[in-house]
């Protein structure tokens, strides 16, 4: 399995312009480009469904995950979270548990 960490949302548009990755695990609350804005590229540029996508936020309003279902969001994990919940959550979004 291989990971590729962006310090910023500009950093991961740039990595999706040339990759297309199975999952992406997206802090909204990125510096420079929003995590809204990455997920709206990796979207347009691969489709609706194609990458699954676990969001981290700090902001558990109703809104943010409302906006989330239109955007075909498939988990959310509220912070602060422990490492045990990512694995999990990757886990079930990936359908790890079927092989």
């Amino acid at each position: 399995i291989d990971a590729y960490i962006a310090k910023n949302g500009q950093i991961a548009i740039d990595y999706l312009d040339q990759n297309q990755p199975d999952l992406i695990l997206l802090d909204l609350n990125l510096p420079v480009v929003s995590g809204w804005k990455v997920l709206e590229y990796a979207k347009q540029k691969y489709g609706e469904h194609i990458i699954r996508v676990i969001v981290t936020t700090a902001n558990a309003d109703g809104v943010n995950r409302l906006v989330g279902k239109m955007q075909y969001v498939n988990h959310y994990i509220q912070k602060p979270f422990v490492p045990d919940t990512i694995i999990q959550t990757v886990r079930e979004v990936m359908e790890l548990d079927k092989l």
